[in-house]
């Protein structure tokens, strides 16, 4: 996939999650993406935008956050988060290099106006 995440390349952006015909479906307005990738740039995070969560079924949708449940309640929600090689297996793989931007980006976040 050309838009999948790269092990080391920084923390993962997604400012949507799919789920067939849009329903729970959850989006971060430009906003708030504008203003997270502003932030990570100003505090020299590393990060890559566009990943894939997972390939949607047809039937069952796709996703694999909680964005689509916190968004029911009217709140504005964008994944940040660590790309992940073989997820939900007993031996996961991510860089250091990574979780080291992922904390980082948190820190930077939460210490934000």
């Amino acid at each position: 996939l050309d838009n999948a995440p790269i092990v080391g390349k920084g923390v993962c952006i997604e400012r949507f999650g799919s789920y067939p015909g849009r329903y729970l479906e959850n989006e971060a307005s430009l906003q708030l993406t504008e203003y997270i990738l502003s932030l990570f740039e100003k505090n020299n995070i590393e990060f890559q935008i566009g990943a894939v969560l997972s390939k949607t079924d047809p039937k069952l949708g796709g996703g694999g956050t909680i964005s689509k449940f916190i968004s029911r309640f009217g709140i504005e929600t964008i994944d940040v988060g660590i790309p992940v090689l073989s997820a939900h297996t007993p031996l996961e793989i991510i860089s250091k290099r990574d979780l080291f931007n992922c904390y980082l980006a948190y820190k930077a976040f939460f210490i934000s106006d």
